[in-house]
Order: structure tokens, then C-alpha cells, then sequence
């Protein structure tokens, strides 16, 4: 996900985590399966 900075730094930080969190999660479960 590209995250265009300067625009909207609070949004753009929220989006990065939760696309961290998404990618974190559906390795933790890639890796329990």
C-alpha cells in the first residue's frame, strides 16, 4: 500500500499500522496452519 506523506501524516500512520498489524496477523496464522 503506497501511503502518500504530507498529505495527512496522522492518517497515513494509522493506515501503515494497520497494515502492519493485517500483514503480522496472516503470517502468525501462514505459520500456526
Amino acid at each position: 500500500m503506497l501511503i502518500e506523506l504530507g498529505q495527512m501524516p496522522r492518517n497515513a500512520v494509522v493506515l501503515g499500522l494497520i497494515d502492519a498489524l493485517l500483514e503480522y496477523r496472516t503470517l502468525l496464522v501462514s505459520l500456526t496452519a
